[in-house]
């Protein structure tokens, strides 16, 4: 199970990470696997509940009565981890396990107590739940770690190595011997003699028996070295402790053999305290262990049936978003098509009026290349399942806010660096995007130095976008250029605001990839003035926000209808793309708010390709249609 995996361990997310942090190593399995859009809830409690039952089941035919909770959890999430990957069919080395065997907790970790899941099932199955810190004779499944005990001190401990380590040896210091026994002679009574009537203990005429010390027995002291015998007669607490512990280890289950021979008589015979079951019993006791693993291995079939449920509705739902891709593809065909005659219309038209003196390009040359993905449909905000991505660091922001003399955030800034997002934005087709793919973009976008996260309350909807410095590095707030770096984002996201706010169908990636060329080659140069802009627009903006939502979706109607014919005149030669668009910006009797919005769904869509040229041609056309305002 998760063995075959030990030997292709992957990076670790950080030094300072603790894989036996429990709440830790599952936000880091969610993330990791969500990050490249693979993470399924549903999936990953079918493979932990399915590792949990083979795990106990291995455990158990392993002789454990108990094991820690944190090795038990820790195995449980590896062993689904490789059952997860396995059968997604994603890339072994991208995923392997950052852990393995050599940062695994051990067996008997008892940090967070005994595992009771572990409990639980040996109480279901008839088993006794007896909860022992450290079993005899346990067969560690592989990665266990057994407490090593302290070696003993030949200097500073008075018991022989044999007491030291709680165990029974034969050792001659456990047993120490007279020259008689050594030479064959009569055994005598082992320790100090009584003294005899009339003595006093401690005399000159009674001398304390001192063990002899071996000539070449090494085993004396656990380390092999000689050991000097102690000129102190062996105390007989000593010796009463030693035998209670035989006793009692004996008496537990360890075999005769162990017991020194002067106590055997104190045991009897213990093969016998059992009675042998009948013959009908221990059928009986066959018969239900087979019934208990029949029914394991029924119910792993049916974790594995319902695994093989969610993979054949994940199928299905592939198959409704390529039959979606298709049915996106058509519609943008017949916009084409509709588009393509009121194209011909309008060039024919300017050619009439002089205007245009070169001939162009036909439809099989306009439309050859590949066209971009039609915009999705207007959606308020809805819940997001997804898990937001890691915030910049609060103290960081407040010390950089601090510094940058930036006023006390209030109306649409929530915190240092963090702005609302009203209800009315769509979230999902200018932020997010279909598997956060859209998102994804936004890194490349900005300096490595920064993030941009979001955020959502308690319902699961949209909250805010976070601006400051990267979560995953190291930063100081006293650096200018990270503050320099930080600003000039944070303003980029403002400004998109403001747009946004006003029911422009703006992406944030378009927007800021469009930005960062023009900010580069100093056409846009954005201040505090963006801030106050964002603000302004806030506070009249209606409390309800029931016309925005109106606003924004016939705005984004628009688009969705526009975006073929800017396309389609976009592929006129250079020298008449700029006269064509303004011919088709200034079309019938159009108000004032239309001509803006026809100019930026021009920017935006021309920007994506041509920022610099989309920009001067914005500022032209501004200029002969409103130069009179």
């Amino acid at each position: 199970m998760w063995e075959e995996a030990a030997l292709n361990r992957g990076p670790a997310p950080n030094s300072n990470f603790d894989p036996a942090d429990r709440e830790r190593r599952r936000n880091w399995i969610e993330r990791k696997l969500d990050y490249g859009h693979h993470w399924n809830q549903l999936q990953w409690q079918v493979m932990t509940e399915a590792a949990q039952l083979r795990l106990c089941m291995r455990l158990h035919n392993s002789g454990h009565d108990s094991v820690g909770a944190t090795f038990f959890d820790y195995t449980v999430d590896w062993a689904a981890w490789e059952e997860y990957i396995k059968l997604r069919k994603l890339d072994k080395y991208e995923f392997s396990w950052p852990w393995g065997m050599i940062m695994a907790p051990g067996a008997y970790d008892e940090r967070e107590g005994l595992s009771q899941a572990y409990k639980a099932w040996r109480e279901a199955e008839g088993q006794p739940a007896s909860t022992p810190k450290d079993p005899k004779n346990p067969k560690d499944p592989k990665g266990a770690k057994k407490p090593e005990p302290k070696r003993a001190d030949p200097q500073g401990s008075g018991k022989p190595p044999a007491q030291q380590q709680g165990g029974i040896s034969s050792s001659v210091w456990a047993r120490p011997r007279n020259p008689a026994q050594q030479q064959g002679g009569p055994s005598t009574s082992r320790g100090p003699k009584p003294p005899k009537p009339g003595q006093k203990q401690g005399g000159s005429s009674v001398t304390p028996r001192v063990p002899p010390k071996p000539a070449s027995d090494q085993r004396a002291t656990s380390s092999g070295a000689d050991r000097k015998p102690s000129s102190q007669p062996a105390a007989p607490a000593q010796v009463a402790e030693s035998s209670a512990a035989a006793l009692a280890r004996a008496r537990a289950g360890k075999k005769p053999g162990n017991v020194p021979p002067h106590l055997a008589h104190k045991l009897g015979d213990n093969t016998k305290t059992k009675a042998e079951p009948t013959p009908d019993e221990a059928h009986e006791a066959a018969l239900a262990a087979a019934n208990r693993a029949t029914a394991n291995r029924e119910k792993i079939s049916e974790l594995w049936s319902e695994f093989q449920g969610f993979s054949l509705k994940e199928k299905i739902a592939e198959e409704t978003i390529e039959k979606a891709k298709k049915e996106e593809a058509a519609k943008w065909k017949d916009l084409e098509d509709k588009s393509y005659y009121r194209f011909q219309a309008r060039l024919a038209s300017l050619r009439e009026a002089g205007k245009l003196e070169y001939p162009v390009m036909g439809s099989a040359a306009a439309f050859s290349n590949k066209a971009p993905p039609a915009r999705q449909a207007y959606r308020p905000a809805f819940k997001v399942d997804r898990i937001p991505p890691r915030c910049p660091d609060l103290e960081l922001r407040e010390q950089i806010w601090d510094m940058l003399e930036f006023e006390s955030p209030a109306g649409p800034f929530l915190g240092p660096f963090e702005l609302a997002l009203p209800r009315w934005v769509d979230f999902f087709d200018l932020v997010l995007g279909k598997e956060g793919k859209l998102f994804d973009r936004i890194k490349d976008l900005i300096p490595r130095d920064v993030a941009i996260a979001w955020t959502k309350n308690e319902d699961g909807l949209p909250k805010s976008l976070v601006v400051g410095p990267h979560p995953d590095l190291g930063h100081n707030a006293k650096s200018g250029p990270l503050r320099k770096a930080v600003r000039e984002v944070w303003f980029q996201v403002v400004a998109w605001a403001t747009e946004v706010y006003l029911a422009r169908p703006l992406r944030l990636p378009d927007y800021l990839k469009c930005q960062e060329t023009l900010f580069e080659r100093s056409y846009v140069v954005l201040n505090k003035t963006t801030m106050d802009d964002l603000f302004h627009v806030w506070n009249n903006v209606p409390n309800s926000g029931d016309d925005l939502f109106a606003f924004s979706e016939a705005r984004k109607d628009n688009l969705i209808r526009w975006v073929p014919e800017i396309h389609a005149i976009l592929k006129v030669p250079e020298e008449q793309v700029e006269l064509v668009l303004q011919d088709w910006v200034m079309e019938g009797h159009q108000t004032e708010s239309s001509l803006r919005e026809r100019i930026e769904a021009v920017v935006d869509h021309w920007g994506e390709s041509s920022p610099v040229q989309a920009h001067k041609w914005q500022k032209l056309v501004e200029l002969a249609i409103f130069k009179d305002q």
